[in-house]
């Protein structure tokens, strides 16, 4: 293509929050010199492309078929960790280069020839792209005051994060959210809702947009995102109760997010007319899980931002539920009802969403739990049968085996992970000759026994239960793909029988774990589980159970 300069600038959008926000601002710009490129990477934006057409907003609007090299063997050799900071800094500027590479081909248009590049969650592979074609570029944070629950750039960067810094200023590597090299800025609605934000944070409240709208430009923008906006005003006129909408968001796995959602309802649907807005990714179909139950809640259809209610003239509700999606400005509500993190760690794993606390250093992430001391040291060897133990599924077909050989080095790799070793009671790097003669040994030994937890027959999970003089000490770790799911909770409520079939008539049956001082992550899980608590002087803490019949139920 070939661009004219009346094409001063271009919005990269991920989200269907992310193409909302791009069409404010250029409403409010109203000069029509700006195109949209929307990613197909992670959400289905239908038939908006079309919807936007002739309206005046965007002179061109693009396709981005994004990519994640998901595919590239080059690039996902490049995951491995190779157990030291020097060599897997080396792999990070390779890995930095390929990804940036792979989008050659993909992105629509030519974006060095645009004035301003503004990209909607640069943590996407558009990020690598720019950085390894040195295009200077604006950012965009990812969902309104995104900050409050992540921090992409420093989550993503927990070891020697000062060095990666350093490394990404130089473009060697690539950085989100306004640490690359080529980031001239990065845009928020409210900076003191980031943690420890970088220099280049500007602060863009997005009510003062909103503000700047006119009519038509409300009408422009219910027109283009909803589906039938004039449909839409007249059922929520129909109803005699007030109206309480809940908003889906894509957590936790599918059965256990029906769970969720059902539980919010159940809050609401005697006294309110209850209306479900199922997120733009969210893949479940609440029209027909709640239709026999919750035959009276209305499920909107299709994809559109939340924000765009406010768009639609006479729109008034009685109460929004958001679990943790903001809300904040979204006065078509009365009222709004934000139930928030603690809600959701009855239902997640709070490692999952509870980010912020660990690098405010109030939590850590599930993972093994080791009391201090805990060393790799023994010397026999043996292997140990593979039999299986049949477990209820959860997040799909769960099943965990005894430990052998075959397992020695994935355990070591998991081992090794940064954020198990964060939370172990040895955190240095095992190496191999080590760890070899000490799996073997416990392999071998009748007072250990190593599982090996299986999702769908891929490993998952480790768990070790060691006999000691105190009771059977756990130990474990997940992972990390799977952290998130509740494995975490399910291998601990699976303690209890397992240490039973194993240990029966071997003496003391108490089940024994320690937890880090920082991991209340882990923590949360054992108290959930049953287990009761103390806290030694070092703030670290012990959870003790009993083993046997009945005891593997939560408190």
């Amino acid at each position: 293509m070939s661009l004219t300069a009346a094409i001063d600038r271009v919005h990269i959008c991920h989200t269907w929050y992310h193409a909302y926000l791009a069409c404010v601002k250029e409403l409010i710009a109203r000069d029509g010199r700006a195109d949209l490129i929307l990613s197909t990477m992670s959400n289905d934006f239908g038939d908006l492309k079309e919807r936007l057409a002739g309206r005046g907003i965007f002179e061109h609007i693009y396709m981005f078929d994004e990519t994640t090299g998901e595919d590239d063997a080059e690039l996902q050799a490049l995951h491995r960790d190779r157990g030291n900071l020097f060599l897997n800094l080396i792999q990070r500027i390779k890995y930095t280069r390929r990804l940036g590479k792979l989008q050659e081909g993909r992105v629509p248009v030519d974006l060095s020839r645009y004035l301003d590049v503004y990209v909607f969650c640069d943590s996407d592979p558009i990020g690598y792209y720019l950085n390894y074609k040195k295009i200077r570029y604006h950012a965009v944070e990812d969902g309104l005051n995104s900050g409050k629950l992540d921090n992409q750039a420093r989550l993503s960067n927990m070891g020697a994060w000062g060095l990666k810094k350093f490394m990404a200023k130089l473009g060697l590597i690539f950085i989100e959210c306004g640490y690359s090299r080529y980031c001239i800025d990065y845009e928020v609605n409210d900076i003191s809702a980031n943690f420890d934000p970088p220099g280049n944070t500007v602060e863009v409240p997005r009510d003062r947009l909103y503000a700047k709208l006119t009519e038509g430009d409300h009408r422009i923008l219910a027109d283009v995102f909803l589906p039938d906006a004039e449909s839409l005003r007249e059922r929520f006129a129909g109803w005699g109760k007030p109206v309480a909408m809940i908003l889906t968001e894509p957590l936790c796995d599918y059965e256990t997010r029906e769970r969720l959602f059902a539980d919010v309802t159940e809050r609401y649907i005697a006294d309110y007319d209850v209306v479900i807005k199922p997120h733009p990714r969210d893949v479940l179909d609440y029209g027909s899980l709640f239709a026999n139950k919750y035959p009276d809640v209305y499920v909107l259809k299709g994809r559109f931002p939340m924000e765009v209610l406010r768009d639609l003239e006479g729109f008034r509700i009685a109460r929004l539920v958001s679990v943790i999606t903001q809300v904040d400005g979204m006065d078509f509500a009365e009222s709004t009802d934000y139930l928030g993190l603690d809600f959701l760690d009855e239902y997640e794993d709070p490692a999952v969403h509870r980010k912020m606390e660990k690098l405010a250093g109030k939590a850590g992430v599930e993972n093994r739990a080791l009391p201090p001391g805990d060393k790799y040291s023994a010397e026999a060897s043996g292997k140990a049968s593979g039999e299986e133990y049949g477990l209820p599924a959860t997040g799909g077909a769960l099943t965990a085996r005894r430990a052998t050989e075959d397992d020695c080095e994935w355990w070591l790799e998991l081992r090794n992970d940064e954020t198990v070793r964060e939370n172990s009671g040895n955190t240095e790097i095992i190496d191999e000759e080590t760890h070899n003669k000490w799996f073997s040994a416990k392999l071998a030994d009748p007072d250990e026994r190593l599982y090996v937890f299986l999702r769908e027959g891929r490993r998952a999970g480790q768990l070790r239960l060691s006999k000691t003089e105190d009771g059977i000490l756990i130990s474990y770790a997940v992972c990390v793909g799977d952290r998130g799911t509740g494995l975490g909770t399910e291998m601990i409520k699976r303690t209890s029988e397992l240490a039973a079939h194993d240990f029966a008539g071997s003496g003391d049956m108490t089940l024994v774990a320690g937890v880090r001082a920082h991991n209340r992550a882990s923590a949360r899980i054992f108290e959930k589980c049953g287990f009761e608590g103390s806290t030694s002087e070092s703030g670290d803490m012990m959870f003790r159970r009993q083993a046997g019949p009945g005891s593997e139920e939560e408190s």
